[in-house]
């Protein structure tokens, strides 16, 4: 797919939708009506600035306000290693946004707290909830309310750069020994200046959430069992075989040193790294990447026996909010649930729609990586260890430190186990 004829396309569609879409609402409100009062919402998100996602969400904001002229939606970015800290204390403070976005993993944090409105009555007369992944029923209901709506369920990709394997004579890698072994191989000095330029895989090795996001990678992968199993005992084993795996990467200079979640994702979409295990938000970063890098980024399958995953990104509305507020927050939680938007998920964002059968043969075209993310999603094992829902942010915020004093201080193993053991058995509920 041409980048040319992706912006075409995506360019297309949002004028169409929003011209057709604009013409029904004039039919719709054609009697006479007394002026709405003006309203503006609040809606911060990490994916304002992100590649294909902040077009998703900026055209179906455009829309929503074309439907809603009295409704000004500002939309902001705040980056993503401080949002969830900084939204528990706005919400602490009573100062929400209003459509409220976040990772999911921390949906627990905000439910326990009462902060997230129930959304069954705005539903009920829909057919969203009996038209969602099954994930939607089994992470966003707390005490047996529904209160966000999942935006994304994924399982974990991997991408690669198909020159660099074709290069060095390699194979595409199906297994974890294969993918080892290739980081290995494609890390080099590629123009003689004795200075490493090309490595084999971009991954985390700073204080940034995508630590523990590299961890779970590899634990889940490499056994198909989570550090906690459902009854709550710890799995050392899976522990110390994840975190010598990740070491292996790091520590052999396999990746390049103090990478965050931006600089993996420059790493690989500039060129500069072969792999990249990455959720099925890649395909806005291959869409923008360099023109001469581009062709070279593909998709495949994740490397391991077992993929990892689970739930992303969800939509919520703050239990602060005024009635008002509530129902019109409500309101843009149904546009972009209908199939209509659904389908934008997937072309402008590039990631699969959590409407069942929002995928369409048209989609498909447009999007052929669409099949492959659907499948690693049906795949998927939840990283978020069962019984750390509610504190999986702490939990998450200390592991950090735990990994990077292993991958970067060569701290004992059996110590780094038994932080883990001692952390998650305190924290697990």
């Amino acid at each position: 797919m041409k980048r040319t004829q992706l912006a075409l396309s995506i360019t297309s569609v949002m004028l169409f939708l929003a011209g057709s879409l604009f013409a029904s609402g004039q039919e719709e409100s054609a009697a006479p009506q007394a002026a709405a009062e003006p309203m503006e919402l609040e809606f911060n998100s990490w994916q304002a600035t992100e590649p294909g996602t902040s077009d998703f969400w900026k055209a179906l904001n455009a829309e929503f306000q074309v439907q809603h002229p009295e409704v000004t939606i500002n939309f902001s970015h705040l980056p993503y290693p401080v949002y969830t800290k900084t939204m528990i204390t706005r919400f602490a403070a009573d100062d929400t946004p209003d459509i409220f976005h976040f990772p999911a993993a921390n949906l627990f944090a905000f439910a326990r707290e009462g902060w997230l409105e129930p959304l069954d009555s705005y539903l009920e007369s829909t057919d969203i909830l009996a038209s969602w992944i099954p994930l939607q029923e089994d992470w966003n209901r707390y005490e047996g309310d529904t209160v966000a709506l999942m935006v994304l369920g994924y399982g974990h990709i991997m991408g690669y750069n198909e020159r660099m394997f074709n290069e060095e004579g390699l194979a595409v890698p199906t297994t974890a020994k294969q993918a080892a072994e290739a980081a290995a191989r494609l890390t080099k000095d590629t123009n003689g200046d004795k200075v490493i330029d090309q490595f084999g895989w971009a991954v985390a090795s700073k204080t940034h959430p995508d630590v523990v996001g590299n961890f779970h990678q590899a634990c889940i992968g490499l056994s198909g069992k989570n550090i906690l199993d459902e009854a709550g005992n710890f799995n050392a084993d899976v522990v110390a075989a994840g975190l010598k795996y990740y070491k292996n990467i790091v520590g052999n200079g396999y990746t390049p040193i103090g990478l965050d979640s931006n600089g993996r994702r420059a790493a690989f979409s500039e060129g500069r790294a072969a792999i990249m295990i990455e959720g099925p938000w890649i395909e806005g970063y291959i869409d923008k990447a360099p023109d001469d890098v581009r062709p070279n980024l593909k998709v495949g399958a994740f490397p391991y026996e077992y993929v990892s995953g689970g739930p992303s990104n969800a939509l919520g509305i703050p239990s602060a909010l005024s009635g008002k507020k509530k129902a019109m927050v409500a309101e843009y939680l149904k546009l972009f649930a209908t199939p209509e938007w659904q389908g934008q998920y997937a072309l402008l964002a590039g990631q699969p729609p959590s409407r069942k059968g929002a995928i369409t043969p048209e989609i498909l075209t447009e999007r052929p990586n669409m099949g492959i993310y659907a499948e690693a999603a049906s795949k998927a094992v939840r990283s978020v260890p069962p019984g750390l829902e509610i504190n999986y942010t702490e939990w998450r915020t200390t592991m950090v430190d735990i990994i990077l004093e292993y991958l970067l201080q060569d701290k004992d193993l059996d110590q780094i186990v038994d932080q883990v053991r001692e952390l998650s058995l305190e924290l697990k509920e």
